[in-house]
Protein backbone atom coordinates (compact mmCIF):
# COMPACT_ATOMS: atom_id res chain seq x y z
CA UNK A 1 0.00 0.00 0.00
CA UNK A 2 1.29 3.44 -0.89
CA UNK A 3 1.93 6.10 1.74
CA UNK A 4 -0.38 9.12 1.20
CA UNK A 5 1.49 12.40 1.59
CA UNK A 6 0.14 15.97 1.34
CA UNK A 7 2.60 18.87 1.01
CA UNK A 8 1.53 22.47 1.69
CA UNK A 9 4.06 25.05 0.42
CA UNK A 10 4.13 28.39 -1.38
CA UNK A 11 6.33 30.04 -4.01
CA UNK A 12 6.41 33.21 -6.12
CA UNK A 13 8.73 34.91 -8.59
CA UNK A 14 9.09 38.01 -6.40
CA UNK A 15 9.34 36.46 -2.93
CA UNK A 16 11.26 33.36 -3.93
CA UNK A 17 10.80 29.65 -4.62
CA UNK A 18 12.92 28.10 -1.88
CA UNK A 19 10.11 26.60 0.23
CA UNK A 20 8.51 24.82 -2.70
CA UNK A 21 11.83 23.75 -4.22
CA UNK A 22 12.95 22.03 -1.03
CA UNK A 23 9.56 20.29 -0.79
CA UNK A 24 9.92 19.05 -4.36
CA UNK A 25 13.36 17.76 -3.37
CA UNK A 26 11.85 15.93 -0.40
CA UNK A 27 9.04 14.51 -2.56
CA UNK A 28 11.55 13.13 -5.07
CA UNK A 29 13.58 11.57 -2.26
CA UNK A 30 10.45 9.98 -0.82
CA UNK A 31 9.31 8.54 -4.15
CA UNK A 32 12.80 7.20 -4.84
CA UNK A 33 12.71 5.21 -1.58
CA UNK A 34 9.06 4.67 -0.61
CA UNK A 35 5.91 3.74 -2.59
CA UNK A 36 3.93 6.96 -2.14
CA UNK A 37 1.11 9.11 -3.55
CA UNK A 38 2.21 12.73 -3.17
CA UNK A 39 -0.14 15.70 -3.53
CA UNK A 40 1.04 19.34 -3.49
CA UNK A 41 -1.17 22.20 -2.30
CA UNK A 42 0.12 25.66 -3.27
CA UNK A 43 -0.84 29.31 -3.71
CA UNK A 44 -2.75 30.13 -6.89
CA UNK A 45 0.00 32.41 -8.24
CA UNK A 46 2.99 30.06 -8.10
CA UNK A 47 5.25 30.42 -11.17
CA UNK A 48 3.81 28.43 -14.05
CA UNK A 49 7.17 26.78 -14.67
CA UNK A 50 7.07 25.28 -11.17
CA UNK A 51 3.44 24.16 -11.49
CA UNK A 52 4.35 22.44 -14.76
CA UNK A 53 7.43 20.87 -13.18
CA UNK A 54 5.40 19.41 -10.30
CA UNK A 55 2.88 17.85 -12.67
CA UNK A 56 5.51 16.65 -15.15
CA UNK A 57 7.24 14.79 -12.34
CA UNK A 58 4.02 12.85 -11.75
CA UNK A 59 2.82 14.61 -8.59
CA UNK A 60 -0.71 15.97 -8.29
CA UNK A 61 -1.23 19.68 -7.59
CA UNK A 62 -4.09 21.72 -6.12
CA UNK A 63 -4.06 25.53 -6.12
CA UNK A 64 -5.74 27.45 -3.31
CA UNK A 65 -7.41 30.84 -3.66
CA UNK A 66 -4.65 32.46 -1.59
CA UNK A 67 -1.84 34.38 -3.26
CA UNK A 68 1.72 34.42 -1.95
CA UNK A 69 1.76 38.16 -1.27
CA UNK A 70 -1.68 38.49 0.38
CA UNK A 71 -2.07 38.27 4.19
CA UNK A 72 -2.69 34.69 5.29
CA UNK A 73 -6.27 33.81 6.23
CA UNK A 74 -5.33 30.77 8.28
CA UNK A 75 -8.81 29.30 8.71
CA UNK A 76 -9.72 29.68 5.04
CA UNK A 77 -6.37 28.21 4.04
CA UNK A 78 -6.95 25.25 6.35
CA UNK A 79 -10.40 24.43 4.99
CA UNK A 80 -9.27 24.71 1.38
CA UNK A 81 -6.36 22.41 2.20
CA UNK A 82 -8.72 19.95 3.88
CA UNK A 83 -10.84 19.93 0.73
CA UNK A 84 -7.72 19.03 -1.25
CA UNK A 85 -6.89 16.16 1.15
CA UNK A 86 -10.11 14.36 0.25
CA UNK A 87 -9.45 11.68 2.82
CA UNK A 88 -6.97 11.19 5.64
CA UNK A 89 -3.32 11.24 4.61
CA UNK A 90 -0.48 9.43 6.34
CA UNK A 91 1.77 12.50 6.45
CA UNK A 92 1.05 16.19 6.17
CA UNK A 93 4.18 18.19 5.35
CA UNK A 94 3.95 21.96 5.75
CA UNK A 95 6.59 24.52 4.74
CA UNK A 96 5.03 27.98 5.09
CA UNK A 97 6.07 30.94 7.26
CA UNK A 98 2.46 32.15 7.58
CA UNK A 99 1.07 28.96 9.13
CA UNK A 100 1.41 27.79 12.72
CA UNK A 101 -0.14 25.52 15.38
CA UNK A 102 -3.65 26.94 14.82
CA UNK A 103 -3.62 25.80 11.19
CA UNK A 104 -2.00 22.48 12.05
CA UNK A 105 -4.63 21.74 14.72
CA UNK A 106 -7.39 22.23 12.14
CA UNK A 107 -5.63 19.67 9.91
CA UNK A 108 -4.97 17.16 12.73
CA UNK A 109 -8.08 15.02 12.09
CA UNK A 110 -7.04 14.62 8.44
CA UNK A 111 -3.41 13.58 8.95
CA UNK A 112 -1.96 10.71 10.95
CA UNK A 113 1.33 12.59 11.39
CA UNK A 114 2.55 16.14 10.71
CA UNK A 115 6.03 17.21 9.63
CA UNK A 116 6.87 20.93 9.76
CA UNK A 117 9.83 22.41 7.88
CA UNK A 118 10.86 25.72 9.46
CA UNK A 119 13.87 27.93 10.06
CA UNK A 120 12.40 30.95 11.85
CA UNK A 121 11.55 29.45 15.27
CA UNK A 122 9.17 32.38 15.85
CA UNK A 123 5.80 30.63 16.31
CA UNK A 124 4.33 27.47 17.91
CA UNK A 125 3.73 24.27 15.94
CA UNK A 126 1.50 21.26 16.56
CA UNK A 127 3.66 18.66 14.83
CA UNK A 128 5.21 15.23 15.28
CA UNK A 129 8.48 16.06 13.54
CA UNK A 130 10.20 19.41 12.99
CA UNK A 131 12.99 19.80 10.44
CA UNK A 132 15.28 22.84 10.49
CA UNK A 133 18.28 22.28 8.23
CA UNK A 134 20.04 25.53 9.05
CA UNK A 135 22.84 26.43 11.43
CA UNK A 136 22.46 28.67 14.49
CA UNK A 137 24.16 29.17 17.85
CA UNK A 138 22.47 27.09 20.59
CA UNK A 139 20.57 25.13 17.97
CA UNK A 140 19.29 22.53 20.46
CA UNK A 141 17.35 25.20 22.40
CA UNK A 142 16.00 27.09 19.40
CA UNK A 143 12.47 25.62 19.52
CA UNK A 144 12.08 25.41 23.30
CA UNK A 145 8.46 26.01 24.26
CA UNK A 146 7.24 26.05 20.65
CA UNK A 147 6.63 22.32 20.07
CA UNK A 148 4.73 19.44 21.72
CA UNK A 149 6.92 17.40 24.09
CA UNK A 150 6.70 14.34 21.84
CA UNK A 151 7.91 16.15 18.71
CA UNK A 152 11.13 14.83 17.17
CA UNK A 153 13.53 17.63 16.21
CA UNK A 154 15.89 17.24 13.24
CA UNK A 155 18.19 20.25 13.55
CA UNK A 156 21.23 21.36 11.56
CA UNK A 157 22.75 21.05 8.09
CA UNK A 158 23.34 17.32 8.54
CA UNK A 159 19.59 17.10 7.84
CA UNK A 160 19.75 19.28 4.71
CA UNK A 161 17.24 18.28 2.04
CA UNK A 162 19.41 17.24 -0.90
CA UNK A 163 18.27 15.85 -4.22
CA UNK A 164 19.15 12.28 -5.18
CA UNK A 165 21.77 13.42 -7.70
CA UNK A 166 23.92 14.72 -4.84
CA UNK A 167 24.06 11.29 -3.25
CA UNK A 168 24.96 9.79 -6.65
CA UNK A 169 27.92 12.17 -7.00
CA UNK A 170 29.23 11.84 -3.44
CA UNK A 171 32.57 10.49 -4.72
CA UNK A 172 33.10 13.71 -6.69
CA UNK A 173 33.12 15.76 -3.48
CA UNK A 174 36.84 16.49 -3.21
CA UNK A 175 39.05 19.23 -1.77
CA UNK A 176 39.47 22.21 -4.11
CA UNK A 177 43.08 23.38 -4.31
CA UNK A 178 42.86 26.04 -7.04
CA UNK A 179 40.18 28.30 -8.47
CA UNK A 180 39.46 28.15 -12.19
CA UNK A 181 35.70 27.66 -12.57
CA UNK A 182 33.12 29.69 -10.62
CA UNK A 183 29.43 28.78 -10.40
CA UNK A 184 27.03 31.69 -9.82
CA UNK A 185 23.39 31.03 -8.90
CA UNK A 186 20.92 32.80 -6.62
CA UNK A 187 18.05 30.32 -6.50
CA UNK A 188 15.05 29.72 -8.68
CA UNK A 189 13.94 33.33 -9.15
CA UNK A 190 16.78 35.65 -7.99
CA UNK A 191 14.30 38.42 -7.04
CA UNK A 192 17.05 40.94 -6.17
CA UNK A 193 18.86 40.38 -9.50
CA UNK A 194 22.19 39.37 -7.98
CA UNK A 195 23.13 37.62 -11.21
CA UNK A 196 22.79 40.88 -13.14
CA UNK A 197 25.07 42.59 -10.63
CA UNK A 198 27.85 40.14 -11.59
CA UNK A 199 28.36 41.86 -14.95
CA UNK A 200 31.13 44.25 -13.73
CA UNK A 201 32.88 41.31 -12.05
CA UNK A 202 32.86 39.29 -15.27
CA UNK A 203 34.12 42.31 -17.22
CA UNK A 204 36.97 43.09 -14.79
CA UNK A 205 40.60 42.08 -15.40
CA UNK A 206 40.41 39.77 -12.38
CA UNK A 207 37.16 38.23 -13.65
CA UNK A 208 38.72 37.42 -17.02
CA UNK A 209 41.07 34.97 -15.30
CA UNK A 210 38.19 32.62 -14.43
CA UNK A 211 35.47 30.73 -16.26
CA UNK A 212 32.01 31.60 -14.95
CA UNK A 213 28.96 29.33 -15.08
CA UNK A 214 25.84 31.46 -14.56
CA UNK A 215 22.47 29.80 -13.82
CA UNK A 216 19.44 32.12 -13.83
CA UNK A 217 16.77 29.76 -12.41
CA UNK A 218 13.40 28.47 -13.69
CA UNK A 219 11.34 31.38 -12.30
CA UNK A 220 13.74 34.20 -13.19
CA UNK A 221 11.82 36.90 -15.08
CA UNK A 222 15.01 38.60 -16.34
CA UNK A 223 16.37 35.74 -18.47
CA UNK A 224 16.28 37.58 -21.84
CA UNK A 225 18.22 40.59 -20.58
CA UNK A 226 20.66 38.42 -18.63
CA UNK A 227 21.36 36.27 -21.66
CA UNK A 228 21.94 39.39 -23.75
CA UNK A 229 24.31 40.86 -21.14
CA UNK A 230 26.54 37.81 -20.82
CA UNK A 231 26.37 36.18 -24.28
CA UNK A 232 29.39 38.07 -25.68
CA UNK A 233 31.90 36.75 -23.12
CA UNK A 234 34.00 33.70 -24.05
CA UNK A 235 34.71 32.99 -20.38
CA UNK A 236 31.01 32.76 -19.45
CA UNK A 237 28.56 29.88 -19.85
CA UNK A 238 24.96 30.99 -19.28
CA UNK A 239 22.07 28.65 -18.46
CA UNK A 240 18.45 29.68 -18.08
CA UNK A 241 18.01 26.61 -15.92
CA UNK A 242 20.09 23.52 -15.14
CA UNK A 243 18.32 20.51 -13.67
CA UNK A 244 21.37 18.81 -12.12
CA UNK A 245 23.04 21.35 -9.82
CA UNK A 246 25.17 18.60 -8.25
CA UNK A 247 26.79 18.01 -11.63
CA UNK A 248 27.64 21.71 -12.03
CA UNK A 249 29.04 21.89 -8.50
CA UNK A 250 31.19 18.82 -9.13
CA UNK A 251 32.94 20.72 -11.93
CA UNK A 252 33.24 24.02 -10.01
CA UNK A 253 36.01 25.28 -7.72
CA UNK A 254 34.08 28.13 -6.13
CA UNK A 255 30.44 29.23 -5.90
CA UNK A 256 28.88 32.66 -5.50
CA UNK A 257 25.29 32.55 -4.29
CA UNK A 258 22.73 33.11 -1.56
CA UNK A 259 22.17 31.36 1.75
CA UNK A 260 19.55 28.69 2.25
CA UNK A 261 19.68 25.12 0.97
CA UNK A 262 22.02 26.01 -1.90
CA UNK A 263 24.72 26.81 0.68
CA UNK A 264 24.48 23.28 2.10
CA UNK A 265 24.48 21.79 -1.42
CA UNK A 266 27.82 23.51 -2.03
CA UNK A 267 29.13 22.20 1.27
CA UNK A 268 28.10 18.64 0.40
CA UNK A 269 30.12 18.80 -2.83
CA UNK A 270 33.14 20.38 -1.12
CA UNK A 271 32.76 23.70 -2.94
CA UNK A 272 33.81 26.86 -1.03
CA UNK A 273 31.41 29.78 -1.44
CA UNK A 274 31.07 33.53 -1.31
CA UNK A 275 27.59 34.19 0.09
CA UNK A 276 25.40 37.25 -0.40
CA UNK A 277 22.31 37.14 1.80
CA UNK A 278 19.18 38.03 -0.17
CA UNK A 279 16.63 37.67 2.66
CA UNK A 280 16.71 38.62 6.33
CA UNK A 281 16.07 35.03 7.46
CA UNK A 282 19.33 33.91 5.79
CA UNK A 283 21.59 36.25 7.73
CA UNK A 284 21.96 34.46 11.09
CA UNK A 285 22.75 31.12 9.46
CA UNK A 286 25.28 32.59 7.03
CA UNK A 287 26.98 34.59 9.79
CA UNK A 288 27.29 31.42 11.89
CA UNK A 289 28.59 29.44 8.91
CA UNK A 290 31.21 32.14 8.25
CA UNK A 291 32.32 32.02 11.92
CA UNK A 292 32.90 28.29 11.53
CA UNK A 293 34.88 28.70 8.30
CA UNK A 294 32.15 27.18 6.09
CA UNK A 295 31.57 30.22 3.83
CA UNK A 296 32.70 33.78 3.18
CA UNK A 297 29.86 36.17 4.02
CA UNK A 298 30.15 39.10 1.63
CA UNK A 299 27.17 40.97 3.10
CA UNK A 300 23.52 41.60 2.33
CA UNK A 301 22.03 42.27 -1.08
CA UNK A 302 22.21 45.95 -1.91
CA UNK A 303 25.26 46.47 0.30
CA UNK A 304 27.84 44.35 -1.50
CA UNK A 305 30.13 46.26 -3.85
CA UNK A 306 31.63 44.81 -7.04
CA UNK A 307 35.04 45.64 -5.65
CA UNK A 308 34.51 43.33 -2.67
CA UNK A 309 33.94 40.39 -4.96
CA UNK A 310 36.90 41.09 -7.25
CA UNK A 311 39.15 41.65 -4.21
CA UNK A 312 38.12 38.26 -2.82
CA UNK A 313 38.74 36.58 -6.17
CA UNK A 314 42.21 38.12 -6.32
CA UNK A 315 42.93 36.81 -2.81
CA UNK A 316 41.94 33.30 -3.86
CA UNK A 317 44.20 33.52 -6.91
CA UNK A 318 47.14 34.53 -4.75
CA UNK A 319 46.34 32.32 -1.73
CA UNK A 320 44.77 29.07 -2.98
CA UNK A 321 45.30 27.59 0.48
CA UNK A 322 42.27 29.65 1.58
CA UNK A 323 40.17 27.70 -0.90
CA UNK A 324 41.52 24.35 0.27
CA UNK A 325 40.99 25.17 3.94
CA UNK A 326 37.30 25.97 3.48
CA UNK A 327 36.79 23.03 1.13
CA UNK A 328 38.10 20.63 3.80
CA UNK A 329 35.89 22.22 6.46
CA UNK A 330 32.66 21.82 4.48
CA UNK A 331 33.48 18.23 3.57
CA UNK A 332 33.89 17.39 7.27
CA UNK A 333 30.50 19.01 8.00
CA UNK A 334 28.66 16.89 5.42
CA UNK A 335 30.56 13.61 5.81
CA UNK A 336 27.69 11.83 7.61
CA UNK A 337 25.22 12.61 4.82
CA UNK A 338 27.60 11.29 2.16
CA UNK A 339 28.16 8.06 4.08
CA UNK A 340 24.45 7.37 4.64
CA UNK A 341 23.43 8.00 1.03
CA UNK A 342 19.92 9.16 1.95
CA UNK A 343 18.09 11.62 4.19
CA UNK A 344 17.24 10.44 7.75
CA UNK A 345 13.63 11.62 7.32
CA UNK A 346 13.02 8.64 5.03
CA UNK A 347 13.47 6.19 7.91
CA UNK A 348 10.87 8.16 9.90
CA UNK A 349 8.37 8.19 7.04
CA UNK A 350 8.85 4.46 6.59
CA UNK A 351 8.23 3.86 10.30
CA UNK A 352 11.75 2.56 10.92
CA UNK A 353 12.41 5.09 13.72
Amino acid sequence: MKTRILIRANASSRLGTGHLMRCITLALNIRHNIPADIHFVCNVDIPQALAKDIRCRGFSLSLLSATEEAPVDMERDAWETIAAVGEQCDWLIVDHYGLDARWEQLLRPYARSILVIDDLANRPHDCDVLLDQNLYPNMDKRYSGLLPEHALQLLGPEFALLRNEFFCLAEDAVVRTQCQCILVNFGGSDPTNELGKMLPVVQSEIGKQFHFILVAGPANSRVPELRASFSSFDHVTFYEHYSNMAELLASSDLAIGAGGISMWERCYMGVPSMVITVAENQKATVVEAAKRGLAWHMGASGEVRTGQITEMLEKLLNKPEMLAEQSRAVLVLTETQRRSGRHPILSILKGEL
